[in-house]
């Protein structure tokens, strides 16, 4: 019984492996097109190669490895491409005409347009005024060739592309694309509850960052590595997480504590971005160094610890904002990369 199961197993597995897949419905991922060993552009038109006045052009394309295509029995398709349709006439040819020839109506002649050429010719290009006209409309590539086709130009050159909006893409049913704000209701109804809000303790905060609380009391971190215990209107230090230093400018020696929570024992989690987490008993203000800065995780150093938030079984998730800058260096981290990262 085993020795059927196995041999019908090896059959179907030879039917999956030589059976042919529609190649036009394969996802993202599963194929590269245009094939890369493909010469895409025609030299003469500078175009892709075969584009018809349809301006479509059926460009080859290759399959991921071990995947057959139901068309050609291998791993080669053709999928259609948006193309520019050429029929000979050159944008350099046509702007040296009007801008030398234009007043004869040469240009006009060269596109294809022979009534406006002769009336150009007889009144001198619209008394110079026509051919200065034209020189603009087709250096803007406006006016293009009488046949409908585009002018011919190296394929990564100066081309223009006309946008025009109809009643269709113009004039749009707001409720169709714009998403209304829910009502505020229940809980986002409007409140005055903080009307009477007011400044606390300024002047003897600098930079606080983040607040955590625990047991009616309230914990900061500020400039200078510190968390601090806030009561009433006094401000205590309870730990510095970094070394000694004399003015912010050596906010990479001073520390500079950021995200910040308690864990169920009472234990305040502080992430740093210049020394890491630590683990703080809030009573003796003694710290543990849980992930240094220094030591690589996964062929990393951590650059920028930033927020860190404690799981109830005591797990800790936190978040590291940069993989290459430091934190006094944050503006390079944003410019660096399109994703912020």
């Amino acid at each position: 019984m085993k020795n059927i199961i196995i041999h019908i197993i090896l059959f179907a597995t030879f039917l999956c492996v030589t059976c042919e897949t529609d190649c036009n419905s394969l996802l993202m991922g599963q194929y590269i097109c245009p094939n890369p060993e493909y010469d895409l552009i025609d030299p003469k038109t500078q175009q892709l190669k075969g584009c018809t006045k349809e301006k479509k052009s059926k460009v080859p394309c290759l399959a991921a490895e071990g995947i057959t295509c139901l068309e050609s029995h291998n791993s080669t398709f053709y999928k259609d491409f948006d193309c520019k349709w050429t029929n000979g006439y050159h944008f350099d040819t046509a702007l040296l005409l009007s801008i030398f020839f234009g007043m004869f109506g040469l240009d006009r002649f060269y596109l294809g347009y022979p009534a406006i050429g002769l009336a150009k010719f007889f009144t001198l290009g619209f008394m110079f005024l026509g051919q200065l006209i034209d020189i603009i409309l087709i250096a803007t590539q406006v006016v293009g060739p009488a046949d409908g086709s585009s002018y011919v130009m190296p394929f990564f050159g100066p081309a223009v592309e006309v946008i025009r909006s109809t009643n269709s893409t113009f004039r749009l049913n707001p409720e169709e694309c714009v998403d209304y704000p829910k009502p505020l209701e229940g809980k986002l109804s409007l409140n005055n509850k903080l009307e009477y809000s007011e400044k606390w303790l300024k002047g003897s905060l600098y930079g606080p960052e983040s607040f955590a609380s625990w047991n009616g009391t309230l914990y900061a971190s500020i400039h200078g590595g510190y968390v601090v215990n806030i009561t009433g209107n006094k401000v205590v230090p309870i730990v510095k997480l970094g070394k000694p230093c004399e003015e912010d400018f050596e906010e990479k020696i001073c520390g500079r504590p950021l995200g910040m929570q308690f864990d169920k024992n009472g234990s305040l989690i502080v992430a740093d971005p210049y020394y890491g987490i630590f683990k703080v008993n809030i009573q003796s203000g003694k710290k543990i160094n849980l992930v240094s800065t220094d030591i690589e995780i996964n062929g990393y150093k951590p650059k920028i610890p930033n927020s860190v938030a404690v799981a109830s079984n005591g797990d800790i998730f936190w978040t590291d904002s940069s993989t290459d800058f430091l934190l006094q260096d944050g503006i390079y981290a944003v410019l660096s990369d399109g994703s912020g990262r």
